[in-house]
C-alpha cells in the first residue's frame, strides 16, 4: 500500500509540476508571440506599402522625364522649322508610339499640347469638329503655364471625350505660351496594385492631397461607402488648404464597422499618398492559433513523456526522415555537400564529376575550395566566390539569413547559383545549381526592351538613361548630336522605304565608326546622338568626326547610286571638373547642330 501511495504522491507531484511548467512557458510564448507578431505586422505593413508607393513613383518619375524630354525636342522642331506643324505632327505620334512601347507597358497614353495657336489633330478626337472644345481653357493648360517650365499633373478628371478618369501631366514651354501634354486613364495605374497581389488581410490604394482615389484595390473590404465618405479620412482634411494631410512617421490605428484597422502612409510625388489598410483579425487569428498549437503540442509531449519512451525508434526516424530531405535536396541541385563549419570538412550529398577531378583526395573544405576556384571559376567572379565561401564569416552570414546565395561565372555551365543551407550551429549545405539559361533569357530580354526596332540602337529612353548614369558617375566625354540633312527630301522623293534604308545605313556607319562601349542612340526620326567616353579634347573629336564622316560618305543605297547622305553635328564635351547636366549637353550640341546646318555637306561645330 506504502509502495502505492507513494507513487500516487510521486505522480501527483510530477503532474502538478508538468502542469505549472506548462501553464508558464504557455505564456511566456504567447506572450513573445504576440510582440513578435505585431512587429511581423507592422514590418509587414510598412513593406507593402514601401514597394506600393516606390512603384508609383517611379512611374510618375519616369512620366516627367519623358514629358521634360519631349518638350525639349518639341522645342527643337519649333526652332528649326518655319512651318513645323507637319514634323511636329509625325514627331508626337513617334513620341506617343515610343510611350506606349518601351515606357508604357501597361499604360496607354497619348502626347498632344498646344503649340502657340496651333493644336494638332493627329488622333480621333478633333478640335474641328468639337469647336466648344478650348484647349488654352483646359485645366492641363492653365495649370502648366501657371507653373513656369515645371511639369504638372493634373486629376483625375473626367476626359472630355473619353468621358472616363484620366491623369494629364503638362509642361510649359520655353516660349511661354506652348504647352506639352502626355494623358493616361487612371485605371491603368491599378496594374501596380496588381504587383502586389491579393490579400483578405489588406487593402491598398493611392490618393491625392485632394481627396482623389487614383487608383485602389480591395478598399470595399474597409470602406463599404468609399474611401472619401469616410469619416476616418475626414479628419486628416486641414480646413485652412482644404488639402488632405496624413501622418507619415506614424502607424495610425482606427475602428470602423466594428473592425480594428492599422493604417499605413507613405507620401510619393505630386503630394500624392500610397495607402496600405491591414486588417488586425488576422493578427489576432494568428495568435489564438498558435496558442492552440502550443496546447496541442505540450499536452502531447506530456503523454509522451509518461506513457512512451521510445527514443531509440525516434532517433530512427529523425535519421531517416533527415536521409529522405537530403535525398531530396540532392535531387534540386547540380552538386551539393554537407559542410562541417568547425572542423572545416565537406561530406558530399550529390556530386559532378568535373568538379570532383580537381579535388581529388582533398579533405579539408577551405582547400577544396581554392582547388575548385582556380580551375573552375571564371575570373571575373573569383573575389566574388572566395569571399561568398569564406568559413570564416559564414556563421555569422547564416544566422542574419538561414540560406543566403550568390550568382557566379563558371568555366564549364556558365551562370550559376551557389547556397548555403544552415543546419545547425556547425554544419550547413552548400550547394550549386545552374541559372545559365535564365542568364541568356534576361540578357535577351532587356536588349530588346532598350532597343530602337529600326537600328538595333539604344532607344532614346535606355540611351538617356545611360547617358544620366554616365554623368553621374563622372565619366567624361564627348557629347554628339547629329540629323540628316535634307531628310524629309529624301521621303518625299524616293518613298519612305528609301528614307528607312538611309537610317540604317547611317546606324551602321556609326557602329562603323564607334566602340561597342560608347553609347549609341537614335532619339526619334533622323537624329541621333553618341556619347563617348574619354574624349574631352578637340584635337581627338575631330579625328574620330572625320573618321564617322568617312563611313558617312560611302554609305550606298542599293538601287539610288545618285543619293548621297550628309549629316549636320554639334557636339559639346563633359570635361573633368565641370558640372553639367544631359538637359544643357544636349542645348549646346543642338545650338551647334543648327549652326552646322547652315555649311554645305557633312559639317560639325564644337560649342
Amino acid at each position: 500500500m506504502r509502495k502505492g501511495k507513494s507513487f500516487s504522491r510521486y505522480f501527483v507531484v510530477t503532474l502538478c509540476s508538468s502542469l505549472l511548467v506548462f501553464l508558464l512557458d504557455g505564456f511566456f510564448i504567447f506572450y513573445r508571440f504576440n510582440h513578435f507578431s505585431q512587429s511581423k505586422l507592422f514590418k509587414l505593413g510598412t513593406h507593402i506599402n514601401s514597394e506600393l508607393g516606390t512603384n508609383v513613383d517611379n512611374l510618375l518619375n519616369h512620366l516627367v522625364d519623358f514629358v521634360e524630354f519631349t518638350g525639349l525636342g518639341t522645342e527643337r522642331i519649333m526652332k528649326e522649322n518655319a512651318d513645323y506643324k507637319d514634323v511636329l505632327d509625325k514627331y508626337l505620334l513617334d513620341s506617343t508610339a515610343v510611350f506606349n512601347h518601351i515606357l508604357g507597358k501597361n499604360l496607354d497614353g497619348e502626347v498632344y499640347g498646344v503649340f502657340e495657336d496651333y493644336y494638332p489633330e493627329i488622333y480621333d478626337f478633333k478640335i474641328s469638329e468639337n469647336p466648344e472644345y478650348k484647349p488654352k481653357e483646359r485645366e492641363w493648360y492653365l495649370k502648366a503655364k501657371n507653373a513656369d517650365g515645371k511639369v504638372v499633373i493634373c486629376g483625375p478628371y473626367i476626359d472630355y471625350e473619353t468621358k472616363e478618369m484620366q491623369l494629364t501631366i503638362s509642361k510649359l514651354l520655353s516660349d511661354k505660351t506652348s504647352v506639352i501634354a502626355l494623358d493616361f486613364a487612371i485605371g491603368e495605374m491599378d496594374v501596380f496594385l496588381d504587383m502586389l497581389g491579393s490579400s483578405t488581410e489588406y487593402s491598398t490604394f493611392v490618393i491625392t492631397d485632394q481627396g482623389v482615389v487614383v487608383a485602389a484595390k480591395d478598399v470595399q473590404k474597409v470602406f463599404k461607402d468609399g474611401v472619401t465618405n469616410s469619416s476616418i479620412f475626414k479628419k486628416y482634411y486641414d480646413k485652412n488648404t482644404n488639402r488632405l494631410i496624413l501622418n507619415k512617421e506614424k502607424i495610425e490605428k482606427f475602428r470602423l464597422n466594428g473592425n480594428v484597422y492599422f493604417m499605413f502612409a507613405k507620401e510619393i510625388s505630386f503630394d500624392w499618398y500610397a495607402i496600405t489598410i491591414y486588417d488586425s483579425h488576422s493578427f489576432y487569428r494568428e495568435l489564438i492559433q498558435v496558442y492552440i498549437s502550443c496546447i496541442i503540442a505540450f499536452t502531447l509531449i506530456f503523454g509522451l513523456i509518461f506513457f512512451f519512451a521510445r527514443l531509440n525508434e525516434k532517433k530512427r526516424i529523425s535519421i531517416d526522415v533527415t536521409e529522405k530531405r537530403f535525398s531530396a535536396l540532392a535531387d534540386l541541385f547540380l552538386i551539393s555537400y554537407i559542410i562541417n563549419i568547425k572542423e572545416n570538412t565537406f561530406t558530399p550529398v550529390k556530386t559532378d564529376p568535373r568538379i570532383t577531378r580537381f579535388i581529388g583526395s582533398i579533405t579539408r573544405y577551405s582547400d577544396a575550395i581554392h582547388e575548385v576556384c582556380e580551375h573552375y571559376i571564371e575570373g571575373s567572379s573569383v573575389a566574388q566566390f572566395m569571399n561568398f565561401t569564406e568559413l570564416r564569416t559564414l556563421k555569422d552570414r547564416t544566422k542574419k539569413a538561414r540560406i543566403i546565395s550568390e550568382e557566379i561565372l563558371a568555366k564549364v555551365i556558365g551562370w550559376c547559383k551557389i547556397w548555403y543551407i544552415r543546419l545547425d550551429e556547425d554544419s550547413c549545405i552548400f550547394a550549386v545549381d545552374s541559372i545559365d539559361k535564365e542568364k541568356n533569357r534576361e540578357h535577351t530580354l532587356l536588349k530588346l526592351s532598350e532597343s530602337d526596332l529600326m537600328t538595333g540602337l539604344l532607344n532614346h529612353v535606355s540611351g538617356l538613361l545611360k547617358i544620366k548614369d554616365m554623368i553621374e558617375n563622372k565619366k567624361y566625354g564627348m557629347f554628339c548630336l547629329f540629323d540628316i540633312d535634307q531628310f524629309k527630301r529624301f521621303n518625299d522623293m524616293y518613298g519612305h522605304v528609301i528614307g528607312d534604308e538611309v537610317i540604317i545605313s547611317l546606324a551602321g556607319a556609326m557602329r562603323e565608326t564607334f566602340r561597342d562601349d560608347d553609347i549609341m542612340m537614335r532619339l526619334g526620326g533622323d537624329e541621333f546622338v553618341v556619347y563617348i567616353q574619354g574624349i574631352q579634347g578637340r584635337t581627338q573629336a575631330e579625328k574620330k568626326i572625320r573618321k564617322f564622316f568617312e563611313n558617312v560618305e560611302n554609305i550606298k543605297i542599293e538601287g539610288r547610286p545618285e543619293l548621297k547622305v550628309n549629316v549636320s553635328m554639334g557636339v559639346s564635351f563633359y570635361k573633368e571638373g565641370s558640372d553639367i547636366s544631359y538637359e544643357k549637353l544636349y542645348r549646346l550640341a543642338d545650338s551647334g547642330t543648327y549652326q552646322s546646318k547652315k555649311i554645305p555637306g557633312n559639317s560639325f561645330t564644337f560649342v
